[in-house]
């Protein structure tokens, strides 16, 4: 927020999101609605992280450190969830969306809860503050606005 209101930015806020476990429609776990901690502790898990480290350390408190691998891009944690043999933490809106969107994924993701875990996130529009769009531009920046309204 620092940041845009520094360089005369405006963040139009769209949709609150929440990353979650996603799990193939193939894992055992999947049907549930809720990890139990426990179960949580031993899932091997796929994270966005550029080291194992820093995802070890952020998720240590809910995922075994050991269970954890870093990967550099949302592609990968989704591909490998969808494997059925990992788990991924990913943005359960965002995430749908590519799903729906892009046919090479194969399977279905579920996105349940892990008690305590809540990684909430928003979903933001960028603009110039106090900019005057083309009006090709605005009718973008409201089929945008329409469309997260529907998700």
């Amino acid at each position: 927020f620092e940041f845009a209101k520094q360089n005369g930015l405006e963040l139009i806020a769209l949709k609150e999101d929440a990353y979650k476990i996603a799990l193939g429609e193939g894992h055992e776990l999947a049907a549930k609605s809720d990890i139990p901690a426990q179960a949580a502790k031993e899932l091997p898990l796929a994270c966005y992280s550029d080291s194992d480290d820093v995802a070890g350390m952020f998720f240590e408190k809910y995922f075994a450190q050991q269970n954890c691998v870093g990967y550099n891009s949302f592609e990968k944690i989704i591909r490998a969830a969808l494997s059925g043999k990992t788990a991924g933490v990913l943005p359960e809106l965002a995430t749908r969306s590519i799903l729906q969107v892009d046919a090479s994924y194969k399977g279905k993701l579920n996105f349940l809860t892990v008690e305590g875990f809540h990684i909430p996130f928003t979903h933001y529009l960028c603009q110039r503050k106090n900019a005057k769009p083309a009006t090709e531009l605005g009718v973008i920046k409201n089929m945008i606005i329409e469309a997260f309204k529907l998700l």
